[in-house]
């Protein structure tokens, strides 16, 4: 019987080594990076990711209104301002199923042909003559 540890964590990564801090405790590129587009967030997002990564049961009752309400905004955000991507998924969507409705009406033409032609004709035979007559006074023609 064989026995082997797998591991599933970031290709190149080594145990207890991180990624962007330096043995000496330096940050590496990435490191300085990092800080760098950190140092970028406003106080409300980095609120945010704090609080993201505590439980609810640790939370009190001002930080999950505090946590909710950065959620909501951000949301509304995204559903009022959508990026190309989801402009193009939406597009997309509204195409395909155009297509669809009109790939069912190629291959259902002959159908949807003789449907119409026997509500025509049923309309004709029952009601025919009445509307005609209503059609010829109203417009004094005869057709």
């Amino acid at each position: 019987m064989n026995t082997y540890l797998m591991h599933f964590g970031i290709k190149g990564q080594k145990w207890g080594i991180r990624r962007y801090q330096n043995p000496d405790g330096t940050l590496t590129e990435a490191g300085k990076r990092r800080e760098a587009k950190l140092a970028r967030l406003s106080s409300d997002e980095r609120r945010y990711r704090e609080l993201k990564t505590k439980k609810f049961s640790e939370m009190s009752n001002q930080e999950v209104n505090e946590f909710n309400n950065r959620e909501q905004l951000r949301q509304n955000y995204k559903r009022l301002n959508p990026n190309a991507f989801a402009k193009g998924v939406a597009a997309v969507a509204g195409i395909t199923a155009t297509m669809m409705v009109a790939n069912k009406f190629v291959a259902n033409g002959k159908v949807f042909i003789n449907n119409g032609k026997n509500i025509a004709n049923h309309f004709d035979k029952k009601f025919g003559d009445y509307y005609l007559d209503q059609i010829n006074k109203a417009y004094k023609f005869r057709v």
